[in-house]
């Protein structure tokens, strides 16, 4: 008999969280993100921007297997998350005309191959710079407002989880050294002017291990190709500021929720231990010779495609396949956005 009002009550227990969770989760209307190429879903294709990915083999795994602008593959880490929140199975670029406001409702991306906190980062390949991504948004909040109405699009604003990833180019394509005091106060501005526009719920994204990517590998080709310790310095400086930054700026604005999304961590036990993920290759990348192509330069290698993607970690020089990002993502679900959710 005890045994028997045992179950009935870890039942009981059970149901209240999986109702708890369900109502929790319920709270996130939308998934907004701002960024570089690891949030751009097509942004750059309807942009004047000399980084693009419109051409196959890019999207070869994606629904329909056609590209989309995403610089993978198949999805990107945020159309994981999109996803696994139950919104839909993937997010919208805001430029991409087959898409409406209806559908940016639940969720949209500004993001844009190449783009840095750096102004001067994203001019140098005609990205879509931070604050014309914030422009976007300003927009995008006035379109939602004329359909959805005021006190709608006012919570689904509010009640939104931010994503903002960025940073890596600022390195990759502005400075190495000396950089991460104004990336993080760039940071900073930026977390205060979306917060200033109603958004509540932020997660900041890091620096990922820079010097392990298939492109910066080959600076150590007569070392067997190992990881670049100063590059992944770089990003641990850089994401130790924004670290810091984020307890700040939680002390300084109550109302705000905001973590610092570590992308680092994962990517680099990835690549320490790639046999416990199901990767055979984390130095050499699936699309073209494995070294320096992305784009254009990885789209004329076509006949140079790996077999299996799932066992590679990286598409091209410098992107995730979506078995990377689908993980990425699942660790981010699990550690610093388990807060929003």
């Amino acid at each position: 008999m005890a045994y028997e009002i045992t179950l009935k009550c870890l039942f009981v227990i059970q149901f209240f969280l999986l109702f708890s969770a369900e109502e929790v989760r319920a709270k996130i209307y939308a998934v907004i993100a701002f960024g570089d190429s690891t949030v751009d879903e097509g942004n750059n294709n309807l942009n004047l921007a000399i980084f693009k990915c419109n051409l196959k083999p890019y999207g070869q795994n994606f629904e329909g297997g056609k590209p989309t602008g995403r610089w993978s593959n198949g999805r990107v880490f945020t159309d994981f998350i999109f996803d696994a929140l139950g919104i839909k199975p993937s997010i919208h670029a805001y430029l991409d005309a087959d898409f409406g406001v209806e559908d940016f409702a639940t969720g949209v991306t500004f993001g844009s191959g190449g783009a840095g906190y750096d102004n001067l980062t994203s001019t140098l390949v005609g990205a879509i710079p931070l604050w014309k991504q914030l422009e976007f948004f300003k927009e995008y909040k006035e379109k939602l407002t004329n359909f959805q109405g005021e006190e709608k699009s006012t919570k689904i604003i509010r009640e939104a989880l931010y994503i903002i990833s960025i940073g890596t180019n600022d390195f990759m394509l502005n400075y190495l050294i000396n950089f991460q005091i104004l990336l993080s106060e760039n940071a900073g501005k930026f977390i205060k002017d979306l917060y200033n526009l109603g958004a509540r719920k932020i997660a900041l994204g890091g620096s990922i291990p820079m010097g392990c990517l298939p492109f910066t590998r080959n600076l150590n080709v007569l070392l067997g190709r190992t990881c670049v310790d100063l590059y992944n310095k770089v990003a641990r400086d850089l994401n130790i500021k924004l670290l810091k930054l984020v307890r700040e700026v939680k002390k300084e604005i109550d109302e705000i929720q905001l973590v610092y999304a570590d992308g680092y961590t994962p990517l680099a036990q990835m690549v320490q231990t790639p046999s416990l993920y199901g990767f055979e290759e984390v130095k050499a990348r699936c699309c073209g010779t494995g070294k320096f192509e992305i784009d254009q330069l990885c789209m004329l290698e076509m006949a140079l495609l790996c077999k299996d993607p799932t066992k590679y970690m990286y598409w091209d020089a410098i992107h995730l396949t979506d078995t990377a990002n689908g993980l990425l993502a699942d660790s981010l679900l699990n550690t610093s956005l388990a807060e929003f959710i």
